[in-house]
């Protein structure tokens, strides 16, 4: 949910997120490539919007549970950073 309130708060002109799920396969050499990857098949989420995309400043911080670009009382980016201790 997160994700796509994100992905609309992007795109403060309109736009579209596509959410989809697609079959998958791991072969032999992407499961190696895994810390507990396992050949076989699987259920995959494939998320996609046409907003503006992500800065070179911000794209390294993307996996960072609590960092946000937005201002105070703006949201939460993915985290919740107001439950971070000052």
């Amino acid at each position: 949910m997160n994700l796509a309130l994100n992905a609309r708060d992007a795109m403060p002109s309109g736009g579209r997120v596509r959410v989809a799920t697609v079959n998958a396969e791991l072969s032999a050499a992407e499961a190696r490539d895994l810390p507990d990857g396992r050949p076989g098949s699987y259920a995959a989420l494939r998320i996609s919007d046409n907003g503006s995309g992500i800065g070179p400043d911000v794209l390294p911080h993307i996996f960072e549970p609590f960092y946000t670009t937005k201002g105070e009382g703006k949201g939460t980016g993915l985290g919740w950073r107001s439950s971070l201790p000052s």
